[in-house]
């Protein structure tokens, strides 16, 4: 009985010193948390890497991410053209992935407001155009402008307003506000996608990146941008999200053709043509044009097959679409 006591307590010993060789710290991830490509090196810099982009708490189940029916105290309601819920119930067209609504409806009503957006939606549109501008203390704004004045008649920048000052303007057609990021993806959540126009720096990219992580919308978004570099920003934290370069002059055209980060290539709408769209096809990457108004240019590009194009006249766009598509 004595031996097996001894022979015990040293299995007892060897189980012991065997967990000790053991760390207690988990292994460092090959990818950052809520992304899915690996940690992002953004040269050039001298800063500190971007910090994760997973959300620090549980993301809201999808259909709860929706603002279903706007209360008393929301200062939009009057604009909203119903209920979300149902508006996204509506059927989308069949032709969506190729037309991207320009500021919402821009030339219908105020842009890249809930009235614009909503009157898309509820055209069957399901890719919605966003600008982004940054205030004075960094929260992005949707709008195609440096400044509000078109809208709101303030002359100042809004890198020179700060996101209170910004929150107090109103639409001069009739009161809206302007449009927080965060209010598009509150209101819309994961129902469509959002065509967003990056125009900053390194630091407010990465700003960018990490909002989009917390709120899970990287599946959700093509990101647009004027400069490659910007790209390749994106392509570092979210590889998988997909990328278009607005190649409005030829040096950058022909670059774009040959960056691996580049899925859209979009040409301005005062030149399109057949042999561009060949070219970028056979680069294996889309063909899109900014921005086509007129049914003659909506017909040329359904016509030689170009996959999508923006447009401030979705309802005529869908219309051109089911006919020549």
């Amino acid at each position: 009985m004595k031996k097996l006591r001894y022979i015990l307590a040293a299995i007892l010993v060897l189980t012991v010193l065997g967990g000790c060789g053991r760390s207690a710290v988990p292994a460092r991830p090959e990818k950052l948390p809520g992304t899915t490509g690996t940690a992002p090196v953004l040269e050039p810099t001298t800063e500190p890497p971007a910090a994760s982009v997973e959300p620090e708490t549980e993301a809201p189940a999808e259909s709860d991410s929706l603002r279903y029916e706007p209360d008393t105290e929301d200062p939009d309601r009057e604009f909203y053209l119903g209920d979300i819920r149902e508006l996204l119930e509506r059927p989308a067209s069949a032709y969506a992935d190729h037309v991207f609504s320009h500021q919402g409806t821009a030339k219908e009503e105020p842009s890249e407001t809930f009235a614009a957006y909503d009157l898309a939606i509820a055209y069957g549109s399901r890719y919605i155009e966003q600008d982004l501008v940054i205030s004075a203390d960094g929260v992005f704004y949707c709008s195609h402008d440096l400044s509000p004045e078109a809208l709101t008649g303030e002359p100042r920048l809004f890198s020179e307003l700060t996101s209170r000052q910004i929150d107090e303007l109103r639409t001069s057609d009739g009161g809206q506000r302007l449009l927080k990021l965060t209010d598009v993806f509150d209101r819309y959540g994961k129902s469509v996608t959002y065509v967003i126009e990056l125009r900053m720096s390194l630091t407010t990219i990465r700003s960018f990146l990490q909002l989009v992580g917390e709120y899970g919308m990287q599946d959700h978004i093509i990101v647009q941008a004027s400069y490659l570099w910007d790209l390749r920003q994106v392509e570092a934290v979210f590889p998988d999200m997909p990328k278009m370069i607005l190649a409005f002059d030829p040096d950058t055209f022909d670059a774009a053709l040959h960056e691996d980060c580049v899925d859209y290539i979009c040409v301005a709408a005062d030149h399109f043509d057949q042999e561009s769209c060949n070219q970028v096809h056979a680069a294996g990457k889309m063909y899109c044009v900014a921005v086509l108004n007129g049914a003659g240019g909506i017909r040329k590009a359904i016509e030689m097959g170009a996959d999508c194009y923006f447009t401030d006249y979705t309802a005529k766009a869908l219309v051109l679409e089911e006919l020549y598509r």
